[in-house]
């Protein structure tokens, strides 16, 4: 007997945003020890070290994707006329952008993230963005 694939649409209800009490992630950070607001400034909050563990892979990704990228270029300019070499070179050349471009993806739809949890847990848009508030001098 064969059923039917059903979709299910999941709908917030009005006025539901995502804070403290609703995450767990109180609850979470509260068992490590860390804090789990996020003061302005400060480098305890879960959500940042989280954000700067995922930082480190990226960017070893992106260092690795560029040996890569430099490998396929040596093997293209030493192929001395052999297609097979340029081929694989080439394929190799179009795997590395391509990786590049998934890793700078994820990149910016993790800040994006992490940057709203951030904002989220400490109420301020300066430490979402890691920004600072200008001061003007006295005068």
């Amino acid at each position: 007997m064969m059923v039917a694939p059903m979709t299910v649409f999941a709908v917030a209800p009005t006025g539901f945003s995502l804070n403290e009490q609703n995450t767990g992630l109180a609850a979470a950070a509260g068992g490590t020890g860390l804090g789990n607001a996020c003061p302005s400034g400060g480098q305890d909050c879960v959500a940042r070290i989280i954000g700067n563990a995922i930082n480190v892979v990226l960017s070893l990704s992106g260092l690795v994707l560029l040996c890569y990228l430099i490998y396929a270029g040596i093997l293209w300019m030493t192929a001395g006329g052999n297609a097979d070499q340029v081929k694989m070179a080439k394929r190799t050349m179009t795997n590395v952008i391509a990786g590049i471009v998934i890793v700078a993806l994820s990149f910016v739809l993790s800040s994006f993230i992490l940057g709203r949890l951030i904002f989220t847990l400490s109420g301020t848009e300066s430490a979402a963005t890691g920004a600072t508030t200008p001061t003007t001098p006295a005068r």
